[in-house]
């Protein structure tokens, strides 16, 4: 038999999408939700009338009591992935009809991306999509209308598959297949994680037998799996000293639900590093204010009890203006490169330590600028530190527990920094004033210090994207590897090679690349001239990407696909031929050949991400919302 699936009459499409809100009466209400997919879809909703009059429900025959409007074209599909994204791209079994159609309805229109107004209100609505294949128009059409062949109409299982090859989306047999709630009673406390199949598991961590977990909860489509069996504070189960121990520190350093709560295996790794990290940072911070008192003229005896006080006052009076200028400079940066900003916050403060160490050697008039100065540069690192590790906390975060991985993130901090605040006057008390071996303990402290907060930096799954981290999806992409990578499966850099000629470089003003590659723009920027980004291709350089202003998340991963399918044309092109002076001495065939290798490159980015790339991305965890707003600050307008 012939190979359908490259018959293009059979592909199937969507013929249109019918957004309908059901207000159940007339009025204002029904007026705010004809207004509401006005805003929606740009388009005049037209109203739907009651059929029959029923007192019950306060209706009467030919009220208008809803409201729908039908899209076409590509601004449906745009609104279908957007409301299939609320669903998470799952859907029931049962919500295909059997001519191959399907709908679905969600709560809240504001999970669509319209912006909550408290005078509209909360509309939930329904979608319904039509399909069909080139070819239907003979059932529609005035002259020699005719009906659609059996074999040509769509069924139920074709546009299954189709939204299961289109959007990659799960099918379901019952709607309580994906759950996720959280026990707490007397008896066992625990989350119930994860669809498995068409059925749900409870995976349960309590103090009791899994016979008493099955009998309290009762529901057909959930079953029950013990994962640990860890005995409560309520339970009455016999236990010893250790057992009572190890519950209380999980309670006091750990979230609620460990492990399942926190969605990373490297969480304990992480701990432990930043445990680390502020024990050897607290250890300085003792040392350097001891030597601090030193200068200001106080004896040992008095430094050591009020070193911490002095810190304190310093940082406070001095530190705050540094960080209330910088802030605004620098902030944009912290969610894309936040393992360097936080690497960097550590060499900041070791730096300011090893400073305020020194004005013990230094003449009197100089101890209030250096210490000044020192302080100020701590405030900064602080200011740096806290807000990139608020960023790792959101990416452990799997279960909207944000504020409890904050909470049990402090006591870690609390607890490390109070073994590291004994050990440093510890180690003040050892050296007393001699200043070189404060010098050397300090060094082994930064060393370990900064080490620390790099293994700690690089053991958190960022979901944020980076010019690195779109490289290496685009690089997936365009090698047509079957799976994504993930956040947690994307091995991370600090720096990226100035040489990597695959990985782009978004921060660039207009001016500069007016200046140095005018003649680039002159013969192949007529190329982007529909397109909300321009590339430029470098030798042995990271390529350059100037963003337009209307630019959106789609361009911004259009743009590294762009760039990353140019790289791996080494054998057709050459970056040389990039170059302004290259492009001077270069014929018009060999313009034209390059050309046309940048427009293959272009055509064929903008193919793939059309394909749903940005919608596979989210689905894996990727976080699509924050990297435009850092990126955009350096955004041009052209024409």
């Amino acid at each position: 038999m012939p190979d359908k699936s490259s018959n293009s009459m059979r592909d199937i499409r969507v013929s249109k999408l019918v957004l309908n809100i059901a207000v159940g009466e007339s009025g204002d209400r029904l007026q705010k939700a004809a207004k509401v997919l006005e805003q929606l879809t740009g388009q005049q909703p037209i109203f739907g009338k009651a059929r029959y009059t029923v007192r019950q429900w306060g209706i009467r025959r030919n009220e208008k009591i809803s409201c729908c409007v039908t899209i076409r074209g590509e601004k449906a599909m745009q609104l279908l992935e957007a409301g299939l994204k609320v669903k998470e791209y799952e859907l029931l079994r049962r919500n295909f009809s059997s001519s191959g159609n399907f709908g679905f309805g969600i709560t809240e229109h504001i999970d669509l991306g319209i912006k909550y107004d408290p005078s509209t209100g909360i509309y939930g609505m329904d979608f319904y999509v039509v399909l069909d294949r080139p070819g239907y128009r003979v059932s529609q059409r005035r002259s020699r209308k005719s009906r659609v062949g059996v074999q040509h109409r769509v069924t139920k299982e074709d546009a299954q598959k189709w939204f299961q090859t289109k959007f990659e989306g799960v099918l379901l047999n019952k709607a309580h297949a994906h759950m996720a709630w959280r026990c707490c009673t007397r008896r066992y406390i625990g989350y119930i994680r994860q669809r498995r199949g068409d059925s749900s598991v409870l995976s349960v961590r309590f103090g009791g037998d899994q016979q008493h977990v099955e009998s309290t909860i009762r529901h057909p489509d959930v079953s029950v799996s013990v994962v640990n069996d860890v005995s409560t504070p309520y339970s009455n189960t016999k236990k010893g000293w250790r057992g009572f121990v190890k519950e209380w520190l999980g309670s006091v350093f750990l979230p609620v639900g460990y492990p399942e709560a926190v969605g990373s295996p490297r969480y304990l790794s992480y701990v432990g590093w930043q445990a680390l990290h502020h024990a050897c940072s607290s250890a300085n911070g003792a040392l350097a204010s001891a030597f601090l008192l030193y200068s200001a003229g106080l004896g040992s005896a008095t430094a050591l009890p009020v070193a911490g006080a002095f810190n304190w006052i310093l940082k406070d009076g001095l530190g705050q203006g540094a960080t209330l200028m910088v802030t605004r400079l620098v902030s944009r940066d912290f969610d894309s490169s936040t393992r360097l900003w936080y690497v960097l916050a550590a060499l900041q403060l070791d730096v300011a330590v090893g400073m305020e160490i020194m004005t013990w050697s230094l003449p009197p008039w100089l101890f209030v600028p250096v210490a000044a100065s020192a302080n100020c540069l701590k405030g900064l690192a602080w200011m740096t530190g806290g807000s990139t590790r608020t960023a790792f906390h959101v990416s452990f975060a799997r279960m909207g527990n944000i504020g409890d991985i904050t909470a049990k993130a402090t006591s870690q901090t609390i607890c490390a920094s109070l073994v590291g605040t004994w050990g440093g006057l510890a180690i003040a008390a050892g050296v007393h004033q001699d200043v070189i071996l404060a010098g050397l303990a300090c060094a082994c402290l930064s060393g370990v210090h900064i080490f620390s907060s790099y293994k700690s930096a690089m053991y958190a799954p960022l979901r944020t994207l980076d010019a690195f981290r779109l490289k290496r999806i685009a690089e997936s992409v365009v090698r047509g590897e079957k799976e994504m990578p993930r956040p947690d499966d994307v091995k991370d850099v600090l720096f990226v090679p100035p040489g990597d000629e695959q990985c782009p470089q978004y921060k660039v003003s207009i001016e500069h690349i007016a200046r140095y590659h005018r003649l680039y723009l002159l013969e192949y920027g007529d190329l982007f001239a529909e397109k909300k980004y321009l590339v430029i291709p470098r030798r042995n350089q990271r390529p350059l990407v100037l963003l337009h202003e209307t630019c959106r998340i789609h361009d911004f991963v259009e743009a590294g696909i762009c760039v990353v399918h140019l790289g791996e044309k080494k054998d057709q092109i050459n970056k040389d031929v990039f170059g302004e002076e290259v492009i001077r001495n270069s014929t018009r065939a060999e313009k034209d050949l390059v050309a046309e290798e940048v427009r293959d490159s272009i055509a064929w980015a903008h193919h793939t991400t059309k394909a749903t790339v940005v919608a596979r991305m989210e689905r894996l965890g990727w976080d699509t919302s924050t990297v435009m707003e850092t990126y955009m600050a350096s955004a041009a307008e052209w024409g």
